[in-house]
């Protein structure tokens, strides 16, 4: 930051013949921003010329507490104009002359004009502890500023500081103005913590870094730990151990306990270093083996062949195999490809295993590396890379399908690779990503390369406090911390980890206890992971893979020889599954075969938006409200012209102005009532289906109940009533170039509400199927109703249980058989007359209807259903169909000479309508189903 000098001292004659300077005053300019002040009746209007070029005009009519304190007015006299030191002598050259005078009279502003002159910083930190941050800085050719500092404590800016604290010993460098130092006590802004990073900036005419991220410890967090250190030694008798244990915790301790207080310092020593030797240019690949014959041979295999500049060393252990076939195809392998292959007489378990392998190479960088892994080309050379590229990387583990917080697409959970891409082009795809790597509390056990220095610091494994295996790394990893070494994960390869080779028995049994032991030795260990996996920070390079794969979707949907210009549309939804998404699927499924890349949006966490897509299953996450601009150009590179809303209940209101930010149109799918009903299906009091109550009775609901669970948006975000949330969607969905309804009987029932011109009828594409449906013999007398999918209180839960309460109260020869599970399995599991299947396949659904023979599927959802893929499937598998009187079943029944409408909801009527329909049914009925588009976009969507 250039400081002002004054001009014009010899030139007293000259300043007689100009205007009396203007009363007020250039306070100074600190290389971004001048401030000053100027007064008269009315607020000044300032002209800021340099070099004779007006550049600015400003009002002198800003508050400042000083000025006012002062009795300048109300205060309200103070300018700011904000222009940086590069900007300046990049377009006035070396030394220009800075000039503020009254518009209307050309009176001068006191201390003005000025001149800067090209920055000569120099500065020192001559003292920096946990507790005091001490030094000075100064532009010596710019010597009348004060320079301010910036000061981040654990990444976060704390404070800034004016550095003009009078420094005598600065006279040494020639300057006149010694006040150029700063002096704090850091106390302040730690909050107490033991231990902090802290970083100190000058952002003058570029950034100055006087301190670089540097871990400190407060003189508190160190008379703290020796007194942690106290408390750990009784814990373990460990004064009662010998006479010396008894002086060192009842006499030495405390005196230097007492010591450090009365001094204000903890003397600390430095650790002793390992001796010096070369390193080793090639790295040790450990794979300890254990079980899976097919799967280590493939790992190995992988490792083998696979393509890198580094050169590695592979080491193989069986630890005593149970599989008899392991070590003949070892050896077999080992006769092909060049690599040590050792044998553990006796099974050591992983921590011995691995143990042998890093002593088998002491001077050799180490990658850990399970048997049931897979590694692409260049997979060694981007670990070998990100663990050299900053001094304190410890370890480093890269992103892969199956490892908890290193897992992609799918954070923390099992993931299978992206359909049709192969570990080493998932690989190729992150060796062109440019992200940093992320630290993590530990690394990651599956693959995780250990630089050899940290080796001989830390020491290997625990095998005495670990047995076989399970939290070793996490142990190793906290150890190494405590050395200062850090933990990342990269995105710049990625290792497929099949999960599936056990490497040891009783697992279960062994990673409780070793759980419970690590939090036990770490109690900061669980917190610091939930945090972790709460704050999410891998995310990022989650995204940017994520983003890599989105956009590698464009080539194999897009046919280049039709030329599609308009080549994706966004679809904006839930994040659930459920009818919305076999809709959903139906509809991107043949909008691909028409060469539209489909991209999917949902939101399955609050402020974090979802992009997908169904042709690899690649995700990428962002943060909405901090990354909505990279948001909004990744979709204009994904070239989205259209956006179609299928729901927005995981949204807040700023998902509507999404087209507008992409400058198309859109479309609306109304799959449920969520736009007149904040909970979205009619269900009230009780879970009792309200029908169509009046407004009073919609505002007393949403009262009490509030809108569905799910939905990000409440009733108050928008209104403070129903007719506010109506009014809202109306404006919305009045304003898309369609909205769609999947039957007539939703339109009907949305323009009860909406004044809608734009609602078309179009019902969900679906594969015709032309069905026979049998009339089926009750067996043994007995009829049989079956039930279809996930049945709570709006597929009507209660319906059957009123059913098997009338059956079982008049023991009836009804048997109720539940295809899938209910909200309230416990309840339906007390009668005799009812089955429940439990959760299952598609795949597995002819095995159950055959162990489970139905006369009829019937569908009891309580609320008026838009479309019902239940009907659909129940009309397939050649089954009479019942339903309730209400939605669109009743509508999509009108062809389907096999189907019932249930007139009433008393069940003992249900049951003898159901009878009737059945003894009246033909031996067998032609059915048919299905609506299919001969094109989407020319038919369904008619663009």
């Amino acid at each position: 930051m250039p400081t002002l000098k004054r001009i014009g001292k010899n030139l007293k004659q000259k300043l007689q013949l100009e205007p009396k300077p203007l009363k007020g005053w250039l306070d100074g300019y600190d290389g971004m921003l001048f401030q000053g002040w100027a007064e008269s009746e009315e607020p000044v209007k300032l002209a800021l010329s340099i070099n004779g070029d007006q550049v600015q005009t400003l009002s002198a009519s800003l508050h400042r507490k000083d000025l006012e304190e002062a009795g300048i007015k109300d205060g309200r006299v103070a300018f700011q104009y904000k222009l940086s030191v590069n900007d300046i002598f990049e377009k006035y050259g070396q030394t220009p002359v800075i000039d503020f005078q009254e518009v209307e009279t050309g009176r001068p502003l006191p201390n003005t004009p000025l001149s800067l002159e090209t920055p000569d910083v120099q500065f020192s930190i001559d003292k920096l502890t946990g507790d005091m941050l001490a030094g000075w800085i100064v532009d010596k050719n710019n010597p009348t500023i004060a320079l301010t500092l910036s000061v981040f404590i654990d990444g976060e800016q704390a404070f800034e500081l004016t550095a003009d604290g009078e420094r005598s010993d600065l006279a040494s460098l020639g300057l006149s103005n010694l006040h150029h130092g700063f002096q704090v006590n850091l106390g302040a802004f730690t909050q107490g913590k033991p231990f902090y990073h802290i970083a100190v900036v000058c952002d003058y005419n570029k950034r100055y870094e006087l301190v670089a991220e540097k871990e400190m410890a407060t003189f508190h967090g160190k008379v703290k730990a020796l007194t942690d250190l106290q408390s750990y030694l009784k814990t373990q008798h460990y004064a009662d151990t010998r006479i010396e244990a008894n002086r060192v915790v009842k006499s030495i301790l405390p005196g230097l306990i007492d010591q450090c207080r009365r001094s204000g310092e903890v003397p600390e020593s430095i650790p002793l270093k390992t001796a010096d030797y070369a390193l080793e240019d090639s790295i040790a690949v450990v794979v300890p083996i254990y079980k899976g014959v097919e799967e280590t041979i493939n790992c190995l295999k992988s490792v083998l062949t696979s393509k890198n500049t580094q050169p590695l060393h592979l080491i193989a252990i069986n630890d005593a195999s149970p599989d008899p076939d392991m070590q003949d195809a070892l050896m077999v392998l080992n006769q092909t490809y060049a690599f040590t292959l050792l044998v553990n007489e006796t099974n050591l378990g992983f921590v011995g295993t691995v143990n042998r392998g890093m002593a088998h190479c002491p001077k050799h960088d180490c990658v850990l590396l399970n048997s049931d892994t897979v590694v692409p080309d260049g997979w060694l050379d981007a670990l070998h890379k990100t663990a050299l590229s900053e001094r304190t990387i410890g370890t480093v583990t890269p992103l892969s399908n199956n490892a908890t917080i290193c897992s992609y697409p799918n954070f923390c959970l099992d993931n299978d690779l992206p359909n049709g891409l192969d570990v080493n082009q998932m690989a190729g795809l992150c060796g062109r990503l440019t992200d940093a790597p992320v630290d993590m509390p530990t690394a990651h056990g599956f693959c995780v390369y250990i630089k050899r220095s940290v080796l001989d610091e830390v020491g290997l494994f625990d095998e005495q406090k670990w047995g076989k295996g399970y939290a070793e790394e996490n142990d190793f990893s906290l150890r190494a911390s405590r050395l200062g070494w850090r933990h990342v994960v990269t995105n710049k390869t990625f290792v497929q980890h099949l999960g599936s080779v056990s490497f040891a028995e009783d697992t279960e049994g062994f990673i409780a206890k070793n759980l419970e032991k690590l939090n036990g030795l770490y109690p900061d260990y669980p917190v610091m992971v939930e945090e972790f996996i709460r704050t999410d920070p891998i995310r990022p390079l989650r995204k940017s893979l994520g983003k890599a794969l989105l956009l590698g979707d464009l080539p194999i949907v897009l046919d280049k020889r039709k030329k599609v210009k308009k080549q994706s549309i966004l679809f904006v939804s839930l994040s659930i599954g459920g009818g919305t998404k076999v809709a959903t699927d139906a509809l991107a499924d043949g909008l691909r075969e028409e060469g539209q890349a489909v991209f999917m949006l949902s939101a399955p966490k609050k402020g974090v938006w979802q992009l997908s897509s169904q042709v690899t299953n690649a995700i990428a996450e962002f943060t909405i409200e901090k990354e909505k601009q990279e948001f909004i150009a990744f979709l204009k590179q994904l070239g989205i012209w259209h956006v179609h809303f299928h729901h927005t209940m995981e949204f807040d209101q700023g998902v509507w102005n999404l087209p507008n930010l992409l400058g198309c149109g859109y479309d609306v799918t109304l799959h449920d009532y969520f736009t007149v009903c904040p909970r979205a299906n009619y269900l009230t009091f009780n879970d009792n289906y309200c029908d169509t109550p009046d407004e009073a009775s919609c505002n007393q609901c949403l009262a009490a109940l509030g809108s569905h669970p799910s939905s990000v948006l409440a009733v108050d975000d928008i209104g403070d009533d129903i007719a506010s949330w109506r009014a809202y969607h109306q404006s919305k969905l009045a304003k898309a170039r369609k909205v769609f309804t999947p039957s007539q009987d939703t339109k009907n029932r949305i323009l009860s509400y909406l004044s809608l011109t734009n609602l078309e009828v179009r019902y969900h594409p679906e594969k015709k199927q032309t069905v026979r449906v049998k009339q089926h013999q009750q067996r043994d007398g007995v009829l049989t109703i079956g039930f279809l999918g996930a049945i709570g209180p709006h597929k009507g839960i209660e319906v059957i249980k009123r059913l098997a309460k009338h059956i079982s109260d008049n023991s009836l020869p009804v048997r109720l058989v539940v295809i899938g599970f209910t909200s309230d399995d416990d309840a339906l599991n007390q009668f005799e007359c009812l089955t429940l299947t439990g959760k299952y396949k598609h795949a597995e659904l002819p095995a159950l209807l055959k162990k489970h023979p139905l006369d009829l599927v019937f569908l009891t959802s309580i609320w008026p259903e838009t479309f019902s893929y239940t009907y659909s499937e129940a009309v397939s598998l050649g089954l009479p169909v019942a339903s309730l009187s209400l939605g669109a079943v009743p509508e999509r029944m009108v062809s389907n000479n096999a189907s019932l409408v249930v007139s009433s909801n008393e069940p003992g009527e249900q049951l003898k309508q159901i009878e009737a329909f059945l003894k009246q049914l033909p031996s067998e009925t032609v059915v048919q189903t299905g609506t299919t588009y001969s094109s989407l976009k020319k038919t369904y969507y008619r663009f």
